[in-house]
């Protein structure tokens, strides 16, 4: 058959590793977790490496944005499975770094468009999730069916991670429903995520530990304490031990209709039902009995996500019914709106949730990445240069090694500071005391000192392992405190922290080199993501212990202090960006903003086609490409009957549904672009663009 790859894709760099054309048509769709919020660039960037020996189709960055890294026609290496890969589409989407891996809502409802493409292109009217896999396996799809497969079946992983995992039968369904077929098959499709009966033999402590991280991944969607949702997990289904939790996965007490309400987000089919008797409290502490429908869902995760889209779609008249509960910080005073809302008409209700929040510290699932406040103006540091101090030290020249990442580590000796490289060149180019104080021990124009390298670690980080490099690379190592015995300090320990003046001055740093280096946000990294190594230990515990922040928190002051320019003043100077783009309407094509001109320059000559534009929008710099592209208008023959017009210049442009045919045609405008090698013309009739790959010109 004739292979096609999707026009769903603005992003392409091919990988190296892959087996070459299919043996099998593709009649699979593989969803994976990258563990990492990254972007479709960063995918690139991983995949590209021989070493790597690891690749996929397709990637969706932590934008929504897709990347293609393996065409169509070829096998990927994703999935530990030759026979798998062979017949598959591989996704790669950004996810979260822990357990269950979740996505952000672009990349889901991105990962759901892209099947529908891929179903359609390969001639697919059905995605079908059994939830099983040896009767996965063991299927043989009907001409129009395409079958969801996971990573975890053929490795010992979580892949695509339990977030994901749980949406499966969702993700069939929605993509189902869009390709106009039926969502119902001789083989029942089943979703299987955290089933309540696997609750049946667990302890209370252990059973929080389970549901916990579910309810935290559904915080960073809805925006509801975890530990209010994990308290009316325990209240209502008794630890998910109930009956309506074991036979319905339902642990909340979820009625078929609640509050004569229905709302947009529900997870529940519409239709499964669980009947029983329950008892209902008339307002005064008397209890009456009643038989009811309760909504009955696949798995726990669904549960959770159809409470949250209640509590924050439910209406009492043309007014939220629990208005103010989204984004409250505090689980006494969201308690109560639950209450006032009509949720329970037990008198003792915000005192149960309250003991029990409080009883097992449920505080510790709320995610607090979602309310960080505004990064503060950071003053201008002064860097203390020591580097003819430490030059004996250093043990290689940088040479032409471009600088592409930035490594930040900790010091790893508790409560103490050292400016210098150690013995045979190891350390980092930067060491930044613990009062904030920063040295420049090696200069990273010329000097490569020994800071990232070494064997692989641990079962985790290993994103940029034999990517980011020492000779590509600036370290930057932080001094550090401990706050037990530091006798029995170890690197694993979850005792160490960073100071306020530490994590200031890191941010005011990683700043000043990425626009000295034109550096980007997704190469700002941790030691710990090159070889697994625990460090910086307080940015990969995240156990915000005293002043430590988190990676994420970290990353978030670093983007919110850039964004000020980064000045400690009421009236900050104003900083004159120079942005890197195709043209200055075309923001996505961004490859970069400098504060420095050069930089910018050599940015967008790197970069064919792409301009250097001020703050204003005036282009200041054309990329040696550009200055070189042809006269306009002029003439160009087409010899073949079906050259596609897209809407714009590249093959990220859709198509506009028409063809020039043969024939000669006037080019008023050229542009480089994603699918073509000489670039692309404007038609005159303003028709569209074509690709000049396909032309002769006259």
């Amino acid at each position: 058959m004739a292979y096609t790859n999707s026009p769903m894709v603005v992003y392409t760099k091919l990988s190296p590793n892959h087996s070459g054309q299919r043996t099998h048509s593709i009649d699979r769709i593989t969803p994976h977790c990258v563990v990492g919020q990254c972007s479709v660039e960063t995918l690139g960037s991983i995949f590209a490496p021989t070493s790597r020996q690891a690749s996929c189709n397709y990637g969706i960055g932590a934008d929504g944005r897709v990347g293609m890294y393996v065409e169509e026609k070829n096998r990927s290496w994703c999935s530990s499975s030759n026979a798998n890969d062979q017949r598959a589409i591989t996704i790669e989407c950004a996810s979260d770094t822990t357990e269950p891996y979740a996505f952000r809502d672009v990349v889901y409802q991105t990962l759901i468009k892209l099947c529908v493409d891929i179903c359609k292109r390969n001639g697919k009217n059905k995605l079908i999730w059994f939830g099983d896999k040896d009767k996965t396996l063991a299927y043989t799809p009907q001409a129009g069916e395409m079958i969801l497969t996971v990573h975890r079946w053929f490795a010992n992983k979580s892949c695509p991670g339990n977030w994901m995992y749980a949406r499966m039968g969702d993700l069939a369904a929605k993509v189902t429903a869009q390709l106009g077929g039926s969502g119902e098959s001789e083989t029942p499709v089943n979703t299987t995520g955290l089933q309540a009966a696997a609750l049946k033999d667990l302890s209370e402590g252990d059973v929080i530990k389970k549901v916990g991280p579910l309810c935290s991944a559904d915080m960073k969607t809805s925006g509801i304490l975890a530990s209010v949702t994990m308290a009316q997990f325990i209240l209502e289904s008794g630890y998910g031990k109930s009956e309506l939790a074991q036979g319905a996965n339902n642990c909340f007490g979820m009625k078929k209709s609640l509050s004569g309400n229905t709302w947009s987000g529900s997870t529940w089919d519409g239709k499964s039902i669980y009947t029983k008797k329950t008892q209902e409290d008339d307002g005064t502490g008397r209890l009456y009995t009643i038989t009811a429908d309760f909504r009955k869902y696949p798995c726990v995760e669904d549960s959770i996500a159809d409470h949250s889209a209640y509590l924050l779609g439910a209406m009492n008249g043309n007014k939220l019914r629990y208005a103010g509960l989204k984004g409250c910080t505090d689980y006494k005073k969201a308690v109560q709106i639950i209450k006032d809302g009509g949720y329970a008409t037990s008198t003792t209700y915000v005192a149960k949730l309250c003991n029990i929040i409080e009883r097992w510290n449920l505080t510790q699932y709320d995610v607090k990445t979602e309310s960080i406040p505004a990064a503060k103006p950071i003053a201008e540091r002064t860097i203390h240069d020591i580097t003819k101090e430490n030059l004996s030290q250093v043990p290689r020249s940088r040479g032409s090694n471009k600088i592409e990442f930035i490594v930040v580590h900790y010091l790893g000796v508790p409560n103490a500071d050292n400016p210098n490289l150690y013995g045979g060149g190891y350390g980092g180019h930067y060491n930044i005391k613990r009062d904030g104080t920063i040295y420049k021990v090696a200069d990273p124009k010329t000097a490569v000192v020994w800071h990232c390298g070494g064997g692989l670690q641990g079962s985790g980080g290993h994103s940029f392992y034999k990517i980011c490099t020492n000779f590509n690379s600036i370290g930057i190592e932080c001094g550090v405190c401990y706050t037990e015995n530091v006798k029995e300090a170890s690197g694993d320990s979850d005792k160490w922290y960073f100071t306020t003046e530490t994590q200031e001055s890191l941010v005011w740093l990683v700043s000043k080199l990425m626009d000295e280096y034109g550096i980007s946000a997704d190469h700002v990294i941790r030691h710990y993501d090159v070889t697994g190594k625990i460090c910086p230990n307080p940015y990969v515990k995240n156990n915000r212990l005293r002043t430590s922040w988190t990676w994420d928190e970290f990353k978030f002051r670093l983007v919110e202090y850039r964004k000020t320019g980064g000045y400690d003043s009421d009236t900050p100077a104003e900083v004159k960006w120079y942005r890197v783009r195709k043209n200055w309407s075309d923001a996505a094509s961004q490859k970069g903003a400098f504060k420095i001109l050069d930089n910018a320059k050599a940015c967008a000559d790197e970069n064919p086609g792409y301009s250097v534009f001020d703050s204003d929008g005036v282009k200041v710099y054309a990329s040696k490409a550009e200055e070189e592209a042809p006269d306009v208008p002029f003439l160009v023959r087409v010899s073949i009957p079906d050259l596609n017009i897209r809407k714009g210049p590249g093959t990220n442009f859709s198509r506009t549904g028409s063809y020039t045919g043969k024939g000669v045609f006037t080019i008023v405008d050229t542009s480089s672009g994603q699918g073509s090698t000489s670039g692309w013309g404007k038609l005159k009739s303003g028709a569209g663009w074509i690709s000049l790959d396909y032309t002769s010109r006259i």
